[in-house]
């Protein structure tokens, strides 16, 4: 099998050869392309295609995570972005000031709205050169709670969500950051990509009840859109998600990113043949840790979560800038030692 095969089997929830690797390492890609100014590479869809073909070339991992941070919605928008050299872009100044402002927003065309356009491009650059032997996922930024936190602003959006007068408000913006999602991702998948993404806001900033009520209804919304497009979608949650398991399985999503906080056991009963889990290997432990303790790691979390499938093994979240490349390696190498499904 090669990667795109691999992955690709998983999600159909069957066995593949081995347990499927994803990096979630776009921050630490430019070393191999000389690059070490994050506010360069993340500006640019040559360099950033480029550094991501150079970093699969040295690790051979199975999937290949397209972005360029979490403010690309945002900034498309209207929002206010720095791009430091040595960090992930952050929002200095929000774009929506009163709720009653929704309407003047206009939905960006990733095709020709920056930054989009440039993520875009490296998804169609990587795309032609490694689309048929990797699985590729475009990532389609915040999803529509995180966005509408990010361009309206967290305090006001969670004093607002209390105000039952506000509520029809507050859904009209997740609906249009909901839409902002779709058409990115889907622009992602005009140009080659076989999945796409969106980042939620999870249980480090709201109740499970808040969860149900205004995140659960606007990702469902968006896997449904995406996947009309036979395209696979995927959602990330930062955070221990343990009590949201069985709705985030719910949302129809082809796979659910969880970081280390969340249990994997539980995890792996809510998920078994509904979906696929990818991550819970901690970002923290491959950029501080040894090749050694990474691979135990990992051999421990392959143990837990690949039996009869439906697990990549993945960081949660992305690896920072400095992660040593030894690392990383022992992290796909011990997919590739341990994650044979005569083994598991």
């Amino acid at each position: 099998m090669n990667s795109l095969e691999r992955v690709s089997c998983v999600l159909e929830h069957k066995i593949p050869d081995r347990v499927p690797v994803a990096l979630h390492n776009f921050l630490m890609t430019g070393r191999f392309i000389g690059c070490s100014d994050l506010s360069v590479m993340l500006q640019d869809g040559d360099l950033m295609a480029e550094s991501q073909i150079k970093a699969w070339e040295y690790f051979q991992h199975d999937v290949i995570q397209i972005e360029n941070g979490v403010c690309a919605l945002a900034q498309a928008l209207g929002c206010e972005v720095i791009y430091p050299k040595n960090q992930p872009p952050h929002v200095v100044k929000t774009v929506l000031d009163d709720l009653n402002a929704v309407e003047k927003l206009k939905l960006p065309d990733p095709e020709k709205t920056f930054p989009l356009n440039q993520v875009v491009k490296a998804t169609r650059i990587i795309s032609r050169e490694l689309g048929k032997k990797v699985f590729l996922v475009g990532r389609a930024d915040q999803g529509p709670m995180a966005l509408a936190l990010t361009i309206y602003g967290v305090e006001k959006f969670l004093l607002d969500i209390t105000d039952p007068d506000k509520e029809e408000r507050i859904k009209y913006l997740l609906d249009f950051c909901g839409r902002c999602n779709v058409i990115y991702g889907l622009a992602h998948g005009k140009a080659g990509a076989h999945a796409t993404c969106i980042g939620g806001v999870g249980l480090s900033l709201i109740s499970p009840a808040m969860y149900q009520k205004y995140e659960f209804p606007f990702q469902t919304k968006y896997v449904s859109e995406i996947k009309k497009q036979r395209m696979k979608a995927f959602i990330h949650i930062c955070g221990k998600e343990d009590a949201i398991l069985n709705d985030m399985v719910n949302t129809g999503a082809d796979s659910l990113e969880l970081d280390p906080l969340t249990h994997p056991l539980p995890a792996k009963r809510a998920a078994r043949g509904k979906t696929t889990l990818l991550g819970f290997i901690d970002p923290v432990e491959v950029a501080n840790g040894t090749p050694e303790s990474v691979k135990e790691k990992s051999r421990e979390m392959i143990a837990a979560l690949g039996p009869d499938g439906g697990f990549i093994l993945s960081p949660g979240c992305a690896l920072p800038i400095d992660t040593p490349l030894e690392n990383v390696k022992a992290l796909v190498d011990a997919a590739k030692e341990y994650g044979g499904y005569h083994m598991v």
